[in-house]
């Protein structure tokens, strides 16, 4: 196929319709725990309210990369959001699939105000010695 016939079926109408029908349907088939996880990631404080509203939200699920939406604010050190995350159920102390406490992503990263709140709330003081994770 010639560039210049290439480019033209990428601007059909009908071309344009299947692929926003394929984007919506991969977007919509994403599970609630997983646009919580990416409003974390990505640091979106309202989008990350109005997904906690939806029901039946696992607080505690790990997505690729085998982080759970507290890990992620931890690694971004974002304390606002922390807050609102413990607040509606997650665990403090859950270990990631690559075995890091929210304390030590938090420590590791540098955010030691964050860290120091995680501390007062009751995040495991063994998992850090002389800031390092043991």
């Amino acid at each position: 196929m010639n560039r210049k016939l290439s480019q033209n079926i990428l601007h059909t109408n009908d071309y344009n319709i299947r692929r926003k029908s394929l984007l919506e349907k991969t977007y919509s088939s994403v599970d609630n725990e997983t646009k919580l996880i990416n409003a974390v990631a990505r640091g979106d404080l309202e989008d990350v309210k109005n997904i906690l509203a939806m029901p039946n939200l696992s607080m505690n699920a790990i997505r690729k990369p085998g982080w759970s939406a507290l890990h992620h604010a931890c690694k971004n050190g974002n304390k606002e959001i922390v807050k609102l995350l413990l607040k509606n159920g997650a665990d403090i102390n859950l270990r990631s699939e690559d075995k890091l406490y929210p304390l030590e992503i938090s420590t590791l990263g540098g955010h030691f105000e964050l860290s120091m709140f995680l501390i007062e709330n009751g995040a495991m003081l063994q998992s850090i010695v002389n800031g390092m994770p043991i």
